[in-house]
């Protein structure tokens, strides 16, 4: 009789104990589910619904916070309104996607790649000299403008100017960003200039 009442108890704790750890793992599975749908709606929140970056807000804050120094690209599509004119608004939002998708590819995962608005993108390369930035900032440039074939068929070649601008620290994230911007302006007057005289 007695040894019936252990066995029972020892069946007991043991039932109890593999509720426990069932309960246990289910509620585990239910917070890694969670933590996913939190890590999925933030990254939504941070990122440009049509490329997949970052978005202008993200880059902007991201660089408000920074405490070293950085090199920064700033990219623009040339032209890129005769792309929407010829081609249409589909085949101009895939441009978009497409130089988004090859800037990415072509810059180092630590490196932070987002949209600023528009045709416009932002790149801000880490741990970069002068030289550096200039290699990665040609190794982008050319990527970019490799003939693909857009969703109608066509091949089409886009071209794009990218300012560079390396920020010591010494200056505000509103003057690092103003500095691009006109080395931005100063490569596409060379670009229109070079393809005048193309023609």
């Amino acid at each position: 009789m007695e040894v019936r009442f252990i066995f029972l108890a020892m069946l007991l704790i043991l039932v109890v104990i593999i509720l426990t750890i069932i309960k246990f793992l289910d509620l585990n599975r239910r917070l890694l589910k969670a933590e996913a749908r939190v890590e999925q709606m933030y990254q939504r929140a941070i990122r440009d619904g049509m490329t997949g970056v970052y978005d202008h807000k993200y880059m902007l804050d991201y660089l408000e916070n920074l405490d070293s120094s950085y090199s920064l690209l700033m990219l623009d599509i040339d032209d890129f309104k005769d792309v929407n004119d010829e081609y249409g608004h589909q085949v101009g939002d895939e441009a978009i996607k497409y130089v988004a998708r090859k800037a990415a590819a072509n810059i180092r995962k630590s490196d932070l790649i987002g949209r600023y608005g528009g045709d416009e993108f932002i790149i801000i390369l880490f741990e970069c000299n002068q030289e550096e930035t200039e290699l990665v900032k040609q190794k982008v440039k050319e990527a970019i403008e490799e003939p693909y074939e857009t969703s109608c068929g066509e091949k089409l070649k886009i071209t794009v100017s990218i300012g560079t601008y390396i920020n010591d620290k010494t200056e505000t994230t509103k003057e690092a960003l103003s500095k691009a911007d006109q080395e931005l302006y100063k490569a596409k007057s060379c670009n229109e200039k070079v393809l005048r005289c193309s023609y």
